[in-house]
């Protein structure tokens, strides 16, 4: 879900005599996240297991030295349910198919013009912060090369339609079994 951690500063430290988790997944995973463009620092502690590492002070120093982008004009998200599809403005609020994965690609290309490319995504909602709406209370919404003219309603705009089955998956009532198990009656 890596898509999730665009715009969330990133500090991954690991000992490299960890036996319970490799530290070739820390480099690797690091790399990819670099490749792509995160912001993101590693610091790879020699001869340090699989415990506290130390680092205490170091890692409140790092946290209050960098904050999260409040207002991205790109969001990216991938989920496996609705109750994690959504980030920043985007929120998914229906699955095409609940056994595949939700993926969404939103930028603001100027205010009041949004772009969004999405995979299993039936319907969606766009809360945009008031300096990407532009002048009126209407969007264009490019939907997967489709365009659309949307009315904001409170600064929301809504997008698709959810399946029509009375037990149709959506916020509250996503899934999956184990949620079912956990979520009081």
């Amino acid at each position: 879900h890596a898509e999730n951690l665009l715009h969330v500063p990133l500090l991954v430290i690991h000992g490299d005599a960890d036996a319970a988790v490799h530290v070739e997944n820390s480099r690797h995973a690091v790399k990819l996240l670099q490749r792509w463009g995160y912001d993101i620092q590693y610091h790879e502690m020699p001869g340090w297991a699989h415990e506290d590492l130390g680092q205490r002070l170091a890692i409140a120093d790092w946290l209050l030295q960098h904050r999260r982008v409040s207002e991205p004009k790109t969001v990216r998200l991938r989920s496996t349910d609705l109750a994690g599809a959504s980030a920043y403005w985007v929120s998914v609020r229906a699955f095409e198919n609940p056994a595949e994965i939700v993926r969404v690609n939103a930028q603001v290309l100027q205010p009041g013009v949004v772009r969004v490319d999405s995979t299993n995504v039936a319907a969606l909602a766009l809360n945009l912060p008031k300096p990407f709406r532009g002048a009126d209370d209407k969007l264009e919404i490019i939907w997967n090369g489709e365009a659309h003219e949307i009315g904001l309603n409170g600064g929301e705009a809504l997008l698709g339609a959810a399946p029509k089955a009375a037990l149709s998956k959506r916020p509250g009532l996503e899934g999956p079994l184990p949620a079912v198990i956990a979520t009081p009656f």
